[in-house]
This record gives C-alpha cells, structure tokens and sequence, in this order.
C-alpha cells in the first residue's frame, strides 16, 4: 500500500499504465479485478484466480527503467536502462523465492511466481481488511495500550523470525540476515481478526540499487520511518535498521504522528543544533513505560544504540499473554460462507484452527461453570452442544489429515521445482560463457571452435531440459494445491452452516449458565452481607440490654478513664476499607484496569508492627482501594503495577489477610506484585499506593490477569 504522500518519497513518479481490469496472466490462472498500489519498484494488484479466490499479483514494473506496450508486453525503457531493468527483474524472481520459503502467520505468503509479458509476477495471498495507516486515520479506538503491546510482540516475533530463523534460500543466502528495508503502517495490514500482518518487502530494491547506478533512481525511502543508513549509499543496514522503522511506526500509533525524518534529524546535529526528535517515553502515561523507553532506544541515530535484534527487545517488555487473535493464512471469499484455501499449506492450517477454538471455547465453558450446576435442562443443554462441537472436531482433523499429507507432496515438488530453477540457472551462466569464450577463440582454430560449440550445445540442452522440467514441476504444484481446494470446497459450506449452529447452541447453553451461576453468586453474597448485618444487629441488642439492666438496677456505668489508642491505630489494618471497586476475573483479562489516585499520606510503614519485614514507605492508614474481585476460579494469577513518576511503594492484604509488599519491582522506582493462589486473588483485597518519602503525587493502579 502507498503511504501518505506527504511521508514517502518515489524518485521518479510511480509508474503509469498498469494492466487493465479483466487482463489474464499465467495462461488464464489469475484474471486483473483493480489495482491496489503502485510504488518505486512495481505494481500490485488485486486479482481472482481460477477458482474464484481473491489474490494480490505484484509485477515488477521499476519505475523510470520500464515501458509498457500496447500489447501488455514491457521492455526496458532504453539502452541505457536495459541492463538495470534486467537485474531488477532477476532480483525481483530471487525475492519472491525467498518469500515464498517463509512461514509466519505475521508475514504475506508468497504462493507461486511466473514470468509474462517480458517481466516477472508474484502471486500473493490476499489479505483482507486495512493497513496499518488506515487505522491510525480512521479507527483510532482501537490503539489501546493493551493492543499496542500485543501488536508490538506479534511484529517483534515476525522481524526476529525473519532476521534469524527465516530459510537460508534467495535473497539474504550466505552471510547476510534478511531484511524487510520498508516497515512502516501502509505496510502493515491489519485483518478482520485485528492481527497485524507484514507486506512489501523492499530488499530487492535495495540490492538492485547496490548492483546498479542507474536503478538508485526509484528506491522509495519513507521519511519519518527510514532510518538514517537508508538515506547514505553503502552505509551498513542490519536488525536495527527494521527495528527503527518498526519503532517509528509504533511512534506513530501512540502519539498520532510519525517522528521527525531521519535525514532532517542528522542535518540539525550536523549543523550544531539540537536533534528534533521529541522522546516518547513519559508522555503517555497510560502506556507501558518500558515500551516507551524502547521505542525511544530503537530510535537512536546510531545504529549500535539501538537494541541489537528483535529478541533482546522482546525479552524486555512484558509477557502479556496475547490478545490478538491467531492468524489463520487464507483470502477470505467474498461470496460464501467457507474459507477459502489460497494455497497447500492453508486448510490444514484452518482445520487445526478451527480445532483449537472449538477445544478452548470448552475449556472456557468448564473453567467459568464453578458450583455445579444442577438444573437438568441446562446440563442436557450443554451436553448436547459439547457432543456437537466434537463430532465437528473429528471430521475437522480427518480434514487435516489428509491435507497434510497432500502438503508433504507440495512440498516435495516445490524443492525439486527449486532446484530445476537453479540448475537452469546455473546452465545459463554456461551458456553465456561458452558463448564468449566461442566469440573469443581463433577463427583458424577449428578444433577448439568444434568442442565449445559442442559444449554450447550440451548446455543449452540441458538447459533446455531444466527449464521442461521446472516448468512440469510447477504445474504439478498447481494441479497438488488445486487437490486441497477441492478438498476444501466440497462439503465446506455445510460443515461450517453445521460448525455454526453447533458453536449457537453452545453459545445459548453458555449463557444460560452463565446466568444461573451468576444467580447463585449474588444470592450467596447477599446472605453473607445479610448474616453480617444481623451479627452486628445482636451486639447493639445486647449491649443495649447491658445498659437497660444496669439502669434499672440504680447502677451507674464505670467510667473507663481517658480513651487510650491502640498502639498502632494509625498503621494500615483491613478492618477500614478504602475506595470500593469491584470486578470479574473476566472483565480484567478483557481489559486490564488502570486506577488513577492522587497518593498522600503521614503513615510511616517502617514504624507499624506486624508487617512482613523490609516494609517501608508513607502511606494513608486507610486502604487507598478495596478491591472486591470474584469469578477468579479459571484465572492463575493477578498483577499489580504502579506507574508513577515518583518513587512508590505497594502494599496489599488479600482475603486470606497475608500482606504482600514491593517498591521496585518493576526496575527502578516502580513496584509490581503477582498474587497468586485462589485465596490471594478471590474476595477483598486492600491496597495502599504511597511513596518512598511522604512526597505527593499522581500514580496509576494497573491490574491484570491470566488464564490458568
């Protein structure tokens, strides 16, 4: 996707004349529906395939090096531009090898490459939704801190698998790690589920530029995503290269803007003045902390300041566990109810999918049942759907099964298509040889002419011969991935009309417990508020009685003497409760809460008795918050944290009445406590937020939790 103009840069225009709609590629394999973008190095497309299936095609079409003619076919705009074009075109087939050999459900999947027209093509799974850019302009709700940090970790795990795990095959082969050189919110879709995914990946164009003078002309450079080394020719790239640009983006999500541009940046230090970049961290204070300093840190000028790969940076921030949904590979259809598969590996994937959230769908039903629940329509209710989502749970993995072993024959056949491609390759470079060396040899040598024509004309044979069978190769993969189609287009739409029905009745039998649970819950908590009230009513009675009998009696009532407090009156004690908040287990795993106070307070804990050893800090006597948390039996633990500016303390006494306290957990200057254990987390739990040295100021209570 473009990015907004004022952002990016294309050195010349993007490139005109595009394929129109209805224009046929690969033999009538993939027909032209629009176009989605057009940058520096070609054209992507959005396109249907024989079987009806939305894909996206990116041709190579560099700008300023390439013409198209009347019949579609593009050449080289000139002589002068003949030999970049032609190694823009190789390096283009070489990317999409590469991405074709990756498997990450946060990367696009490359399904297969041709070439046509006098240029080369990639086919692509479609991914539907809006990219990244969209969001920030048009839903904005959505960029919480919570999903700001998952989106973080999922493109973190994307960029390390791509620096370090990704196959050793095309581009990147040998030494070098792969890189993506073009991270930034237009290349970032996010789809239905909200689950990031990346796209267009810019390293052809970079080595094309470093192979050639004349390609320099049409690398795209993002201002405010770039970093610094992609605006200087040679100038080393490496991990934090991607790191920056993912970190500008994420820049962007949070304060609405993108940072300054890299190049403006070296320019005002080089001219002695300050660096215009304005640090993230500490201005949003809703978000993670850390997250902000990394941000920051990613966005350092030099490259050997900022973190060294994607992992040194994951291991820093929070493990949260995730809420966005997994990515399950496929286009999505426009016109039936079933999931389409786009390529040999996507039914399986969707059928263990499907598998897996109908099995924690269960898990939830279980965890959130409690007391068991007795009503026999509700039990024969929910037997009934759970024996139905099972019976869909076995058909689905006989699915798998047998998609998986056509994948095993896909596989094997790209790995030999792979290695024709590189044996006519390699016989290419042969040829080319023997015909300089022919070119060079003696016109009066005839011996020597005879045996490199008879050399010229084995290779060419045999390259001939790889060229059939790379080509028989292919075919076989497309006739394997339509197999799995078929697999996947038979009975789908019943499945998934029965698939839905079954989860429905799941769904209504769910609640219905739900809400007799709930029922039952609000019942007993009235009885133990209505036990409390008469247990306090039967003290006033019979102290009153003591006073009537003595009045009556002509006795008057001891005088106890001057009132004396107890020792530690003004130490905390949960016998005084602070400000009530109540919640679910499920509302804080949903969205985890964040309580703002004003923390005050002449307390010194380091003077109370009968607080655990090493309690220090000025607290309020009474509780800053009580908490009243419940429906906590499928939740392991809950996560207390401060953020604050100043240096704060943590205290807490759960139901169980055992206090647990921290002030630096968290690093620095900011505690954190995990409490863990039904007694801990369930019921009433007093908190007190105070400081190290009485100091008054604003903090943030922000609690989470996580399923067992």
């Amino acid at each position: 996707m473009s990015d907004d103009p004022d952002k990016t840069r294309i050195l010349p225009d993007a490139p005109a004349g595009e394929l129109p709609v209805g224009a046929e590629l690969s033999q009538g394999m993939y027909r032209i529906t629009g176009r989605i973008a057009a940058g520096g190095f070609g054209i992507t497309y959005e396109a249907r395939d024989n079987l009806d299936r939305k894909v996206a095609i990116k041709e190579c079409f560099p700008a300023g090096l390439a013409l198209r003619a009347g019949d579609f076919t593009v050449s080289a705009a000139s002589a002068s531009t003949a030999e970049p074009f032609e190694t823009a075109r190789t390096l283009f087939l070489r990317e999409a090898r590469m991405l074709a050999a990756l498997r990450h459900p946060n990367i696009v999947h490359v399904q297969t490459l041709f070439e046509e027209n006098g240029t080369a093509y990639m086919a692509m799974d479609y991914v539907d939704g809006r990219d990244l850019q969209q969001v920030i302009a048009d839903e904005p709700g959505l960029l919480t801190p919570a999903y700001i940090m998952e989106l973080t970790r999922a493109l973190l795990a994307a960029m390390d698998y791509l620096h370090r795990d990704a196959p050793a095959r095309g581009i990147g082969r040998g030494k070098e790690r792969l890189l993506h050189r073009d991270i930034k919110p237009a290349n970032i879709r996010i789809d239905p589920f909200d689950a990031p995914v990346v796209i267009d990946f810019g390293a052809a164009r970079q080595e094309t530029k470093a192979q050639s003078r004349a390609a320099g002309t049409f690398r795209v450079v993002s201002d405010g995503y770039s970093p610094g080394e992609f605006y200087v020719a040679g100038a080393d790239q490496g991990p934090a290269s991607d790191l920056y640009s993912l970190a500008a983006t994420l820049y962007h999500c949070i304060s609405g803007a993108a940072p300054a541009p890299a190049d403006a940046r070296a320019q005002k230090v080089s001219n002695g003045e300050a660096d215009p970049y304005e640090p993230i961290a500490g201005r949003f204070p809703p978000h993670d902390p850390r997250l902000l300093a990394l941000i920051d840190r990613a966005l350092a000028r030099p490259l050997k300041d900022r973190p060294s790969d994607a992992a040194a940076w994951l291991a820093a921030i929070p493990d949260t566990t995730s809420q966005i949904p997994t990515r399950i590979i496929t286009p999505v259809a426009d016109d039936g109810p079933a999931p389409a598969v786009a390529n040999g590996g996507v039914w399986k994937g969707a059928a263990i999918a499907g598998v897996s959230a109908l099995a924690l769908m269960g898990v939830g039903i279980y965890a959130l049942s409690g007391p068991a629940i007795t009503d026999e329509t509700l039990q024969s209710d929910l037997a009934e759907a759970r024996a139905t989502v099972d019976e869909m749970e076995a058909e689905l993995a006989q699915l798998a099964g047998i998609a998986e072993a056509l994948q095993g024959d896909i596989d094997a056949a790209i790995d030999a298509r792979d290695q024709a491609d590189r044996r006519a390759d390699d016989l290419a470079e042969t040829v080319q040889d023997l015909r300089a060396q022919l070119r060079a040899a003696s016109a009066d040598d005839d011996a020597e002419t005879q045996a490199l024509r008879a050399q010229l004309t084995e290779a060419q044979a045999g390259q001939t011969s790889a060229e059939t069978a790379a080509e028989t190769l292919t075919r076989q993969v497309a006739e394997l991935e339509a197999q799995i189609a078929a697999l996947g287009s038979g009975d789908t739409g019943a499945m998934e009309a029965e698939r839905t029905a079954a989860l429905a009745a799941q769904e209504v039998a769910e609640r219905a417990a739900s809400r007799a649970q709930a029922d039952l819950q609000r019942m007993a908590a009235d009885l133990d508020v209505a036990e409390a009230e008469a247990a306090r009513l039967s003290m006033e009675l019979r102290t009153t009685r003591a006073e009537i009998d003595l009045m009556t009696a002509g006795t008057t009532l001891p005088n106890p003497g001057p009132a004396q407090p107890p020792a530690a009156a003004a130490c905390p004690t949960w016998t005084s409760p602070g400000e009530e908040r109540r919640f679910t287990g499920t509302e804080i795993y949903n969205a985890p809460q964040t309580l703002s106070t004003r923390v005050a307070g002449t307390t010194d804990l380091g003077a109370c008795d009968g607080l655990p050893e090493g309690v220090v800090g000025v607290v309020t006597a009474a509780p800053t918050y009580t908490l009243y948390l419940s429906e906590m039996a499928q939740f392991e633990r809950v996560e207390m944290r401060v953020s604050s500016v100043c240096d704060t303390t943590l205290l807490v006494n759960t139901q169980d009445t055992v206090w647990h306290f921290d002030n630096d957990g968290d690093g620095g200057i900011l505690p954190l406590l995990n409490l863990s254990g039904q007694q801990a987390i369930e019921g009433r739990l007093d908190v007190w937020i105070g400081t190290a040295d009485g100091t008054t100021c604003t903090a943030d209570l922000e609690l989470s939790t996580w399923l067992n």
